[in-house]
């Protein structure tokens, strides 16, 4: 089976994105914060990251690239940013 940390804040969408990306082969982690996110990817090994960019806590910009430092595992970053610099600022962190 495969693990998946899904971090977004907003428990509606979160909610929404497990159920439409959910398969047998799919074992969703729900975090809603940063720091728990860390506590989580200290504890258990995942095999893709799902992250969104705002949080109350923080970015995960910043979560990506301490994780891209550890693993190569795939990681998708969510927002409703669009601009061109956003975008660029995502993939060189990693994802």
């Amino acid at each position: 089976m495969k693990r998946i940390l899904l971090l977004e804040d907003d428990e509606v969408l979160s909610d929404g994105i497990a159920l439409a990306l959910k398969r047998e082969e799919y074992d969703f982690i729900q975090c809603s914060t940063l720091s728990f996110a860390r506590k989580i990817l200290l504890k258990q090994a995942f095999d893709m990251l799902i992250l969104d960019v705002n949080l109350p806590d923080g970015s995960g910009f910043d979560l990506c690239r301490e994780y891209r430092r550890m693993s190569r595992i795939p990681i998708i970053l969510l927002t409703a940013r669009d601009m061109e610099l956003d975008i660029v600022a995502g993939l060189e962190c990693g994802a």
